[in-house]
């Protein structure tokens, strides 16, 4: 008797979950009046047609369909079916290549705006960008999101320029313009109000709106770029590597035209160098290997960049200016030089690889004028101290 009462009670279970499951039928929802958005109405889509009668009149029918019959990403599938034939037709490998890895050139802070499709305005293609959107493309020193972006990008991607990318008759610059209390939104909002603040007098004098909201546009994203500047992820790898560079950008929807925004960054760091510089720029100044080997390497300009990185706990580092002609032994003795860790005892990495031939030239182990070569083995503190 237990058992037959524990096997009753589950079918009542089952039978009552199933009804719970089941869309209510439009009947019910107009029986018991339910408030939207569970009404009839809510529930369905109505779709129209015209019958004929034996008069030769006509008469207009409306029928109920429910709108979980629809599929709103039918048309996206479809779309991705047809760019997918098109992208193997002109490259069979391409997305085998793509799922190698990527190794963007450039970090976009952009606005979330649909209209900002900054791969296709700029014609790059994928895996060139690498992309964090935002409300009014704004740069907080404390919103983590961006935060992991940016760390990512730089000390991972090692990306070379970054580029603030605002735009014309952005609907967050416009917000911040009036006046009035927008609730949550207020908290974002702040941050471009500061810029309007900061330069009110320059905008005052602007009697047009749309020169004034023009200009606004234009100084947050300046602005921006200051507070990118600034951070410390970015001054440590510029003090390294002389990267990345930062860009501020305008894009005009009317017009299709990106505008490139001359910002004097310059002129900001003297400013406020003592409030914002955090990383030691002067200890990284790059020396001319010549002097540090005390014999010239080869009639070519100094023209590359090599960062040797001591790899062990606190990272330690050294910029050396050399030429394409520069080789791996040049490089050791450099080391030697600055450091006092005999050639024998040095390993010298590039992109994981070790280095191992001494006679291979900076030319032969990579394509950039940014060479990051890691010197593991010798965990040495103050491994490169200015001689």
């Amino acid at each position: 008797p237990k058992i037959m009462h524990l096997i009753n009670s589950i079918r009542v279970l089952s039978r009552a979950s199933s009804t719970r499951l089941k869309p209510p039928p439009l009947q019910a929802a107009a029986k018991f009046k339910l408030k939207p958005p569970i009404t009839a109405a809510a529930l369905t889509k109505k779709f129209s047609a015209q019958t004929g009668n034996h008069d030769g009149t006509t008469d207009k029918v409306t029928t109920m369909s429910p709108v979980w019959d629809e599929n709103p990403l039918d048309r996206i599938l479809e779309n991705n079916r047809q760019w997918r034939e098109s992208m193997l037709e002109k490259d069979p490998l391409c997305f085998k290549t793509m799922a190698k890895g990527q190794t963007p050139e450039y970090l976009l802070i952009g606005c979330s705006d649909s209209r900002l499709g900054a791969e296709k305005i700029m014609g790059l293609d994928m895996g060139e960008m690498f992309i964090h959107r935002n409300i009014a493309n704004v740069f907080i020193p404390t919103d983590m999101n961006l935060l992991s972006v940016l760390f990512y990008a730089v000390t991972v991607l090692k990306v070379k320029e970054i580029i603030v990318l605002g735009h014309y008759g952005c609907g967050g610059v416009l917000a911040a313009s009036q006046d009035g209390d927008l609730g949550y939104f207020e908290h974002w909002l702040r941050n471009i109000r500061n810029v309007q603040d900061r330069y009110k007098e320059e905008l005052d004098a602007l009697s047009d709106p749309d020169d004034r909201h023009r200009r606004l546009v234009e100084l947050n994203v300046q602005e921006q770029c200051f507070s990118l500047h600034a951070n410390n992820i970015v001054q440590y790898s510029q003090a390294k590597t002389d990267r990345p560079r930062i860009h501020g950008m305008v894009y005009d929807i009317g017009e299709g035209l990106l505008k490139n925004l001359d910002i004097d960054f310059q002129s900001d760091a003297n400013q406020y160098k003592d409030i914002y510089t955090v990383a030691d720029f002067e200890k990284c100044i790059p020396l001319d290997i010549n002097h540090v080997i005390g014999t010239k390497v080869g009639e070519s300009e100094l023209d590359r960049l090599v960062t040797i990185d001591s790899g062990g706990g606190k990272r330690s580092y050294r910029s050396l200016k050399c030429s394409g002609k520069t080789s791996v032994r040049h490089l050791k003795l450099a080391i030697r030089s600055v450091s006092g860790i005999p050639v024998e005892r040095q390993s010298l990495y590039y992109n994981n690889g070790k280095l191992s031939e001494d006679d291979a030239l900076i030319d032969d182990i990579g394509t950039g004028n940014i060479y990051p070569i890691v010197l593991k083995e010798s965990f040495v503190p103050d491994l490169f101290k200015r001689p």
